[in-house]
């Protein structure tokens, strides 16, 4: 008898023992796979959240200028250092948030320096071989400068169109789920009641005339003396609109061209905007929307004058979409003789293939620079591309 109740009392013992061992396996708490990161300018690194199965909501809470966050999963997101200074990420588990704080440094001149000591040191043999092959090529591309046509430019005038006041309201971000993310903010077209994404096309016209049967019409010269005039309709009545811009003879752009172009559709009629005097294009095309609407192809022409351009910063910044690369055509009166701030001007967005059409090799090494394509030059080089004039 004494024996039975011995082994019931080990038994239990061991129940109980087994229990309490497995508790705190079940309770460990989430954590992210660190709780720093130091990164260099252009670097990226994934980071993780272990010990959960609950979904991970990633974001940026300081520093947004400094990383970006891409390709973000149920326990995992790519973090991308943009310029040097500090951030904050935040990894969202229900009511639980778990920071991971990040340190970007510039790459020091001696790793410069260093990797272009390396690149001729790795091909002694080849160069001779090499050198006469590259010096032909080289020549032919600056032979039709000679038979290039001269510059278009409006005649003489006091009027051009006003500043973009650059008015934004928040609007619901949707997934594509239909699921509501956050907010997002959007730009009101001139401070008129019109949202830029709503406008599936931006035309520049060389008559200020307003047409018989429009929605409406506002004034968009600086000085208010309906010089410059813009109307809009919606033809294919889908809500979204057809807007106009002009000005006889062409429409005069403003100095400061910020937010010009940004977040519209398709561009038509860009040989009537005159660019010739305009010293900041910053985020004028920002986020630009053909791409989303089914158009990837953005051609500024011949006559996009840039020769007096100071700022290009955020210029087409995230101007492609998802699923449809964007083409960018920049044409040969594109110039970066005066430019003196550009950052991330040629980041176009996520999607990996987009492409940059130029008309010379020093075009193509402007925009290369990681500073200003806010990706590795070693990389971005390989989406550009020099037309054949």
């Amino acid at each position: 008898m004494k024996t039975k109740k011995l082994s019931g009392i080990i038994a239990l013992a061991l129940t109980i023992g087994l229990c309490q061992t497995a508790v705190p396996a079940d309770a460990a708490a989430p954590a992210l796979s660190t709780k720093k990161l130091n990164l260099k300018v252009s670097q990226t690194v994934t980071l993780k959240v272990k010990k959960t199965n609950k979904k991970a909501k990633w974001s940026v809470l300081s520093g947004k200028k400094n990383v970006r966050l891409s390709a973000k999963k149920k326990a995992s997101v790519k973090v991308k250092a943009l310029k040097a200074g500090k951030a904050k990420i935040s990894c969202k588990l229900g009511k639980k948030k778990l920071i991971c704080n990040v340190v970007v440094k510039g790459s020091s001149k001696s790793e410069k320096n260093a990797e272009q000591k390396a690149t001729p040191m790795t091909l002694p043999t080849q160069s001779p071989a090499v050198t006469p092959v590259v010096t032909p090529s080289a020549t032919p591309s600056q032979t039709p400068k000679a038979t290039e046509e001269p510059l278009k430019t409006h005649e003489p005038t006091e009027n051009r169109i006003m500043v973009e006041p650059a008015v934004t309201t928040s609007v619901p971000y949707e997934h594509q789920d239909g699921q509501v993310l956050t907010t997002v903010s959007r730009h009101y077209f001139f401070g008129t009641d019109v949202l830029r994404k709503d406008i599936e096309r931006l035309t520049f016209s060389d008559s200020a005339q307003v047409p018989d049967g429009v929605i409406n019409s506002f004034d968009l010269s600086e000085k208010q003396n309906k010089s410059v005039m813009a109307w809009y309709t919606d033809q294919d009545a889908n809500g979204l609109y057809e807007m106009t811009v002009g000005q006889e003879k062409g429409v005069v752009a403003n100095p400061d061209s910020t937010y010009l172009c940004c977040e519209v559709g398709k561009i038509s009629g860009i040989e009537n905007l005159y660019t010739t005097e305009v010293k900041d294009m910053s985020k004028m095309f920002y986020e630009y929307n053909a791409a989303a609407l089914g158009d990837t192809t953005l051609d500024l022409g011949n006559n996009f004058d840039t020769s007096n351009v100071e700022k290009m910063d955020s210029m087409f910044y995230n101007s492609d979409h998802m699923f449809s690369a964007l083409t960018l055509r920049i044409g040969r009166a594109f110039s970066f003789k005066n430019v003196k701030s550009s950052v991330c001007a040629f980041w176009l967005g996520d999607s990996g293939s987009s492409k940059i059409i130029v008309s010379n090799e020093e075009q193509k090494n402007f925009i290369a620079d990681d500073k200003n394509s806010c990706l590795p030059t070693s990389e971005f080089v390989k989406t550009i591309t020099i037309e054949n004039n």
